[in-house]
């Protein structure tokens, strides 16, 4: 669980005097070839009640002039160590460079040389477990452990060791504080990414593959972030406050990152000046990020003062002939090229892009690129290349897709500025209903916090203080969400409902199963009593109990769902259905078995939905904020929602269905159509077409 300071969990790491030592141990032979480069090692993030040793190595380059020096955080990637290798590249261009192990290896051969290139056999690495006293930060676990507390977690270790690490170059009278960088690679890019929304102290930053944004991306590393329980770590939540320019550099046909996180990082952080470097032909490693001059020309701008990278000043925007200045470097020729795809990206399981891309060429006349884009094309970025010499420097623009979802920010949405993932982040935050306003009826079946529930502490003679619960239907999310889109609201639900009263005795007593009660769209949002309550839980139950004849369902929440649904298509068999899952709060956070079953209840919604024609899932488990203290604080009073709660709930559930008809236009052509004696069948209009023809063409008969 995250608490509400969560925002500066790392700000007393920022602020810590190392406590470092020189592990001369673990030295170079006198014949190394990194001659300047030293080992040490130094105090870590406790985990688990003890303290950690770190290891790392650290270079000077020489310095004739005594000027102080500029420097590098070097941040390695998964199955990476702090290389002395690369720790000597960024020696001999004039930086003096730091890396600290982020998974809590040391090499194991003490006293006779180390590994120090990527090549080398990840067995010459080993990890400590109490010898001499010292403990091993967490191993790099893909973030798989984000149910655990944060202090257990390895994103937390590996971000607090790396800026320990930093903290030895900062308070060192060799550097000069103003001219220190970060560089990250793959997992190492993802750290960086986090780093700078945390520790905005760096001159400029690199993040080569990883990048923040993984959650919009298709590939296998993406898929971590996708998962609600990684909110907190989704860096992006935290760039308003940062200005460190950071150059987002990777592959196009990167096999653990897909690029349109790499677009969005770059276009959410432009105004501190970041650059896209999108490079085709690059493989995933270390090495060949090493190698890419980007890196270098960008690091010497801005703690050296040479003249910078081509810089894009604009963006090109939709398709056909687009346009974009470009800010001229002093130096070297350009050359633009497009790069596009004429299908959506798309990765197998084995995480490999199944695309080709395609190139054209763009034209380039003084500060302005221009290009005419495919008209096949799917998708695009443009590449401007400056030629120096031997030396090539790519800046690009942003990925364009047709899917606009792709191509823009996040932006926080005012209404509720602090949460760390922004409600719903991927969908436009929709303030006039969106296009929930298709429908003229909706229909909404819930509990307590889709009926405008009140809690509140009453007094009588009888019973003093005590609590009490007020089903406020003015006040109910729905009610809100009527008045933004200007459909007819006709609101089924009741405080402490469940699915099985709902069809055992309710609906049916109010007379909800009415023909003249029909609606275009039903909104779902049961299954907190039927589940979480001790006095009312019964099982889950699997899609397996939902049968065509819906008598025949089995008594669980399953089946009482499918029974719900079935029912209402009987009377409204063409309507809409939106299935809400149960977001995630305090209770299912610490409750290992609530948890679980939270998540299993997500994955019910997913498969009913596949069951049923017209059904969709309202993924608030996903989509909505967590409902952890902060959020308690604003927009609960006791265990309910507050009117400012359910009016966001309102939002939400219109940014939510707004965005599931605009991925599924198709389903929602005819939706003018529900509840009147019109059809549309496509497959008739020929026929009838044909016929019409006939009847044209034949004589009339004589009067």
């Amino acid at each position: 669980m995250f608490c509400s300071a969560c925002e500066n969990i790392f700000e007393n790491y920022i602020r810590t005097k190392p406590q470092s030592s020189p592990a001369p141990e673990y030295d170079m032979k006198p014949d190394s070839r990194w001659p300047g480069v030293t080992a040490f090692t130094m105090r870590g993030a406790p985990y688990k009640g003890k303290d950690t040793t770190v290891f790392g190595h650290v270079g000077f380059p020489g310095n004739p002039t005594g000027e102080k020096l500029p420097a590098v955080v070097l941040v390695h990637g998964g199955g990476g160590h702090p290389y002395p290798e690369w720790i000597r590249i960024w020696n001999a261009r004039g930086y003096a460079a730091i890396a600290v192990d982020n998974t809590g290896y040391f090499p194991n051969e003490i006293g006779k040389g180390y590994a120090g290139t990527e090549s080398d056999r990840n067995d010459k690495y080993t990890r400590m477990n109490g010898e001499n006293g010292w403990y091993s930060a967490p191993d790099n676990d893909r973030v798989e452990t984000v149910h655990l507390p944060v202090e257990e977690q390895w994103l937390y270790h590996a971000i607090a060791d790396t800026i320990l690490g930093a903290n030895v170059l900062f308070e060192d009278k060799r550097i000069n504080p103003n001219r220190v960088g970060i560089v990250g690679v793959s997992w190492g890019g993802v750290l960086v990414s986090q780093i700078v929304g945390f520790d905005t102290r760096y001159a400029f930053a690199i993040a080569s593959y990883g990048s923040a944004y993984l959650d919009k991306g298709l590939s296998r590393l993406d898929k971590a972030f996708h998962r609600p329980e990684a909110a907190f770590w989704r860096a992006q939540s935290r760039y308003a406050d940062s200005n460190v320019p950071v150059l987002w550099m990777c592959w196009n046909e990167d096999i653990c990152f897909s690029i349109q996180s790499n677009s969005l990082s770059y276009l959410d952080t432009r105004k501190s000046g970041s650059l896209l470097s999108i490079r085709s032909e690059m493989n995933h490693s270390h090495t060949h990020t090493w190698i890419r001059e980007e890196c270098y020309r960008f690091a010497d701008s801005y703690a050296k003062g040479c003249a910078p990278m081509v810089a894009c000043l604009s963006e090109p925007e939709g398709f056909g002939t687009v346009s974009f200045r470009i800010a001229v470097p002093r130096e070297g020729s350009l050359k633009a090229t497009v790069y596009y795809l004429t299908e959506p990206m798309k990765y197998n399981s084995d995480s490999q892009m199944l695309n080709d891309w395609h190139t054209t060429q763009a034209q380039i006349q003084g500060d302005t690129v221009t290009a005419k884009i495919p008209e096949d094309a799917d998708s695009y970025y443009i590449e401007i290349c400056q030629q120096i010499g031997d030396s090539e420097l790519v800046t690009s623009t942003s990925y364009i897709t047709r899917n606009p979802m792709g191509n823009t920010p996040t932006h926080k949405a005012p209404f509720y500025p602090q949460q760390p993932a922004t409600p719903l982040e991927d969908i436009p935050w929709v303030e006039d209903g969106g296009l929930v306003s298709l429908f003229r009826t909706v229909g909404c079946i819930g509990d307590s916090l889709s009926s405008g529930d009140f809690e509140s502490t009453d007094h009588n003679k009888a019973m003093g203080y005590h609590l009490a619960y007020h089903d406020t239907y003015p006040y109910a999310w729905g009610e809100y969400l009527s008045k933004m889109a200007g459909f007819t609201l006709r609101n089924f639900s009741r405080g402490a409902m469940t699915a099985r009263e709902y069809c055992e005795t309710y609906g049916e007593a109010q007379g909800y199963w009415r023909p003249d009660l029909a609606c275009q769209a039903y909104i779902i949002a049961l299954g907190v009593n039927d589940l979480f309550e001790p006095t009312m839980g019964y099982p889950l139950g699997s899609l397996a109990d939902v049968h065509e004849d819906w008598h025949k369902n089995a008594l669980t929440y399953a089946g009482y769902m499918g029974q719900l649904i079935s029912r209402y298509k009987q009377i409204a068999p063409d309507a809409k259905f939106f299935l809400m899952t149960i977001p995630r709060d305090l209770d299912t956070v610490n409750h290992e078995g609530l948890y679980e079953l939270s998540s299993a209840q997500a994955a019910l919604m997913y498969d009913l939905a596949a069951r049923f024609e017209n059904t969709y899932v309202l993924d608030f488990r996903a989509w909505a904020p967590a409902y952890y203290e902060e959020f308690y604080q604003s927009f609960f009073v006791g265990g309910h929602l507050n009117v400012l709660g359910y009016v966001l709930t309102a939002k939400l559930v219109a940014a939510g269905i707004d965005h599931i008809i605009r991925t599924h236009p198709e389903d929602f052509a005819r939706v003018g159509f529900i509840g009147t004696p019109y059809r549309y069948r496509p497959e008739l209009t020929e026929r009838i077409s044909a016929r019409r023809k006939t009847e044209e063409a034949a004589p009339k008969a004589a009067d």
